[in-house]
Parts: structure tokens; C-alpha cells; sequence
């Protein structure tokens, strides 16, 4: 009897501690599935949660969502201001305008396009290319990554946008010097809508994003009517996720090819070293920033306050995260910071190989 007792004693302890300790700790069941530590992965998701800043965060391997938390907006497919990862857009589109004919090469000079519309052409430009606007080498001026940052507001309230941009004068031949330039990067929508007889975000909408399934918000323009190239088109986290997965799949999207596979891989390589511009940003390919972290190669979309694309090839590991950092509480620079820490500090550790 004694015995039996002892029997239905550890019956009942050990049902009490499964429901306590169960096999699958973490709240991503997905994790280790994909062979990634889920608790591990867990803590750094409740770090984005604390931060009042990271309005989303979804990680994805083998195109499969592991993990998805949506904070502080409410409704998940709420778009908001993506800042930087806009360039990398324009990036997509100028390979898509590649790949129809629109230009024949990406050192295709720009000045034929240019001295068009803009009074501040000279021949100074002759030399520049798209290939020198996509690499962030076009060779001019520009004060927006130091700590005086005043090249970008002096850009907005400028009268002509374009001419702004072709008044700087040369302070490096085109093609060796890595400047980030929002400016530069501009030339690239108003030359996409020169070369295709349309809006950029209406080339935008009719050979990317609807293929997608996308719709974008809104998108602002320069003083002359041109999308702004370099910030302000709007996405929610689940449109930078479908980018994030169609380059991690070589452009291809439900067995269409929406962006050349050779773009893809032309792009996101690294053409240029930045000299350590930003965090984690020791490269530079098209409009894509470039690096390596614990072994492993990547490149990212990357915008101003925390708004990020990643790719790691090796591990099919994709991750997106977008912030809200107009907060009063913390400055841009700092919730970029910390929303970059979180993914290549708590996150990628919890990432094992394949």
C-alpha cells in the first residue's frame, strides 16, 4: 500500500513539473525546428519588447517565419516612414530598368540624362556613372553620417533638389572614395523617371511592388515633382519582409523571376569599403550595406532610427525590424543603435548553423 502511495506521490509531482517546465520552453516553437536556440531567441525579443522604441521585429530561416512580434502600432500592417531602406529600393529599380533595356550598363554615363533638366549640369559631370550613384562614390561633398549631418536638411530646402545636388564642387575623382550622399542617390529616381517616361513610384508600383503583393504608402517628392530617392516611401514589416525573402531567394517570388538573379548578386556584394561609416557597415555594395559578424557574411537594408532589411546568405537567415524613434526620449541615432545591437548582439547568437 506504502508503495503505491509512493507511486501516485511521484505520478503527480512529475505531472506538476512538466506543466511548470515544459519540453518546448521558448514561445517561438519554431526556433529549434530551424535550429535556433528558442530561449536564447526569446530574451532578445523581450529586450525589443522593453525598448519603447522597435515597433516590429520578425525573423525568418528557410522561408519560414520563426519569429514575429509587432510592438506598440497596434495593426501590424501599418506602414511607416522607412528613411534609408529607400535606397535600396531605387537600387532594385535601377536593376529592373537594367534588365528591360532602359539603360544598356550601369557605367553608363549620366550626363546626356542629366544636362537635360538641370541648369547646374557642367562638364565637370561628363565622367559620372550609375555605377558612381549606386556605390555612394559619385566624388562629391557631403556632410550627413558625422556628427554635423547638415548636408541632407540644406538638400530639402533647397529650391531645385537636382541642382543642389550638381553645384558641389569635386572633392575626389568619381569611383574611389565612399561618401554617403542622399543627394547622389536622389539622381537615381529622377534619371529612372527620365529613362522610363514615368513617376518612380508609379514604375515602382507596376514592375515591383504588385508583383509583390505589396502596396505601399505614401512617398514624397522633391520641389520639381520627382520621388524623393533616398527616404520617405513608406512600408509596413511585412513588405520589408517579402524583399528581405525574394533577394534571399535570387529575385524570385512565386516562381517569377521579379528582380535578375544577377542583380540580386551584383548589388549586395561589397564594391567599396565604407572605412567603418556606421556599425556593422564595413561595406558598400548598390544602395546595400555589406559585412561580416561571427563568421558569417551579410548585407542589410539599413534606415535613419532603426530600419533594417538583413540577409545572411549562409544561414538563410532573414531579419526585420522597424522603429519608431520620433519619441522625445531617445535621439534617431541612439534607437538605431540599440535596434542594430538587438539583432547582431542577442539574435544572431541564438542562430546556429545549418
Amino acid at each position: 500500500m506504502k508503495t503505491r502511495k509512493f507511486y501516485i506521490v511521484i505520478f503527480f509531482l512529475f505531472f506538476f513539473c512538466s506543466e511548470k517546465n515544459p519540453t518546448t520552453p521558448s514561445i517561438f516553437p519554431e526556433a529549434e525546428k530551424q535550429n535556433i536556440d528558442g530561449v536564447q531567441l526569446e530574451k532578445a525579443f523581450q529586450a525589443a519588447q522593453q525598448d519603447s522604441g522597435v515597433s516590429a521585429l520578425i525573423l525568418a530561416r528557410n522561408d519560414i517565419v520563426v519569429a514575429e512580434e509587432i510592438f506598440h502600432l497596434g495593426i501590424i500592417d501599418t506602414t511607416q516612414n522607412i528613411y534609408s531602406v529607400t535606397k535600396s529600393i531605387i537600387s532594385i529599380l535601377t536593376g529592373i530598368a537594367l534588365e528591360k533595356g532602359l539603360l544598356p550598363s550601369i557605367d553608363q554615363k549620366i550626363g546626356p540624362i542629366l544636362e537635360k533638366i538641370s541648369e547646374a549640369y557642367g562638364p565637370e559631370h561628363e565622367n559620372l556613372t550609375f555605377r558612381h550613384l549606386l556605390t555612394m562614390s559619385s566624388g562629391l561633398p557631403w556632410s550627413e553620417l558625422d556628427a554635423e549631418a547638415t548636408d541632407y536638411g540644406k538638400w530639402l530646402e533647397a529650391d531645385n533638389q537636382v541642382d543642389y545636388v550638381l553645384s558641389l564642387p569635386f572633392i575626389h575623382p568619381p569611383g574611389q572614395t565612399f561618401t554617403y550622399n542622399s543627394g547622389a542617390s536622389h539622381l537615381l529616381s529622377v534619371i529612372l523617371s527620365q529613362i522610363s517616361g514615368e513617376a518612380t513610384r508609379e514604375f515602382a508600383i507596376r514592375h515591383f511592388f504588385t508583383p509583390l503583393g505589396i502596396s505601399p504608402g505614401p512617398w514624397s517628392t522633391d520641389k520639381q515633382g520627382y520621388y524623393n530617392g533616398s527616404s520617405t516611401l513608406r512600408l509596413g514589416p511585412h513588405a520589408l519582409l517579402k524583399i528581405g525573402l525574394l533577394f534571399m531567394n535570387g529575385g524570385r517570388y512565386n516562381d517569377r523571376q521579379i528582380v535578375p538573379r544577377e542583380w540580386v548578386s551584383l548589388s549586395t556584394g561589397t564594391h567599396l569599403t565604407t572605412n567603418n561609416a556606421v556599425p556593422f557597415g564595413t561595406g558598400y555594395g548598390f544602395l546595400w550595406w555589406t559585412g561580416q559578424q561571427n563568421g558569417h557574411d551579410y548585407y542589410f537594408a539599413n534606415g535613419w532610427g532603426g530600419q533594417f532589411i538583413f540577409n545572411f546568405p549562409d544561414l538563410k537567415l532573414t531579419i526585420v525590424a522597424q522603429s519608431n524613434w520620433n519619441l522625445g526620449e531617445r535621439p534617431a541615432h541612439e534607437q538605431w543603435m540599440n535596434t542594430i545591437n538587438i539583432i547582431m548582439t542577442q539574435i544572431l547568437p541564438a542562430v546556429r548553423d545549418l
